[in-house]
């Protein structure tokens, strides 16, 4: 699961979070920290950082120019893709007007519509089918275990829907 995704500037500043689950923090706190971590792993071999493991939970990067996107996830919980879809929309959407921005986080709001359609109502993910664990599992995308938990999530799904 998804607990919260960070859309911030390289220097740490906090265009616009989402909260899915349990991080309960300051956003500018958390983008600042996250921002310097990445800063100093640049620094320290000039490669990117492109996630941070603490204990069952894992903050995810990736970066588009100037901007970063994190999420916060499961540890387990396969997020890049979803992470780079939605800098792909942000980037669509507000590219150009970044260039010119003045600092009002506002013209940003209504990005959220979008995470959550990227990432469900609860940051559980898009929609998924049977084909795409599957596939993912093919992939090496996702272990065994990943796979079978997913199945079953998918099943339970259904059948609630059902009733």
């Amino acid at each position: 699961m998804i607990h919260n995704v960070y859309i911030m500037r390289r220097s740490g500043e906090c265009l616009i979070s989402r909260k899915y689950g349990s991080l309960e923090a300051d956003d500018d706190l958390v983008t600042g920290f996250l921002s310097a971590i990445l800063n100093f792993g640049e620094q320290i071999d000039g490669e990117r950082v492109e996630s941070i493991v603490m204990g069952n939970k894992k903050f995810v990067y990736t970066a588009m120019n100037d901007i970063i996107f994190i999420a916060y996830a499961d540890k387990d919980d396969p997020v890049k893709e979803s992470l780079e879809l939605i800098g792909q929309k942000f980037m669509e959407k507000y590219g150009e007007a970044l260039r010119e921005w003045k600092g009002d986080k506002s013209i940003f709001e209504d990005f959220m519509k979008t995470m959550d359609e990227v990432l469900g109502e609860e940051g559980r993910g898009r929609d998924m089918k049977m084909d795409d664990v599957f596939e993912k599992l093919k992939k090496g995308a996702i272990s065994a275990t990943e796979a079978s938990q997913q199945l079953v999530d998918f099943f339970l799904k259904k059948v609630k829907g059902s009733k």
